[in-house]
């Protein structure tokens, strides 16, 4: 997809001297995939509304996922890491295509804000939210032969699981799940072995889609203990 940035507002970033003059664009959905979102500044310059742009803000404090922005005329690029924000300086001082993408694969889009400004400004890049802030823990001791539900669905947020210990009274399997299809493979387990997926506040094991809770599939007439742990956002 392409987007052309809105019409640029000049804004006094604390030193009115500068004359700087920042463009916004708002709301970059970018999808899963190399393609990603381009944003494309050309044809306000080729109307003379825009001149130079010398950095670039990126606005990733809600993603759990590096955002890369690749400024296609120089093959720059440019990585803010996942819950940061930061101004990022530009090596070409001209209006340019930048194509932003995601660098984690198992995610299927992610929201972003950005701003391109007509000096050099370097701030960053900042952690605004850590995963392990916000992470939660959940204990669950249950029999069932039918989806058991670890964390109930809310609209607009996903949820990521960084860590798992969970085992079985019996041998059999089990599998997580989201309203929309299987989130892992089948695990198969011998009684009171457990599944162990240790504690990693940097990447998520598995994530349900946005909107849809998280279950798991158990074995009939199995009893199944355990603790997840998770963000929900």
């Amino acid at each position: 997809m392409v987007q052309q940035a809105n019409f640029p507002l000049v804004s006094d970033i604390g030193a009115t001297s500068l004359n700087a003059q920042i463009t916004p664009v708002n709301g970059i959905v970018i999808p899963e995939g190399v393609e990603g979102f381009t944003v494309d500044l050309t044809q306000l310059s080729l109307r003379g509304q825009l001149g130079t742009q010398r950095s670039i803000y990126i606005d990733n404090t809600n993603n759990d996922a590096v955002v890369i922005a690749e400024c296609q005329a120089t093959g720059q690029t440019v990585l803010c890491p996942k819950y940061s924000t930061g101004w990022f300086p530009l090596l070409l001082p001209e209006p340019v295509r930048v194509r932003f993408y995601i660098a984690a694969t198992d995610l299927n889009e992610v929201t972003i804000n950005a701003n391109f400004c007509n000096i050099i400004l370097q701030q960053g890049p900042t952690r605004v939210i850590d995963s392990a802030a916000r992470m939660r823990s959940i204990a669950f001791n249950a029999m069932s032969g039918v989806p058991l539900v670890l964390v109930p669905a809310i609209v607009g947020q996903l949820t990521r699981v960084y860590g798992l210990s969970l085992a079985l009274n019996v041998a059999g399997s089990v599998q997580f799940n989201d309203n929309a299809g299987a989130l892992t493979g089948t695990y198969t387990l011998a009684a009171g072995a457990p599944l162990v997926m240790p504690l990693n506040n940097d990447r998520p094991y598995f994530q349900t889609g946005v909107g849809l809770g998280l279950t798991i599939i158990l074995p009939g007439a199995a009893n199944a203990a355990g603790v997840m742990q998770y963000v929900q956002s």
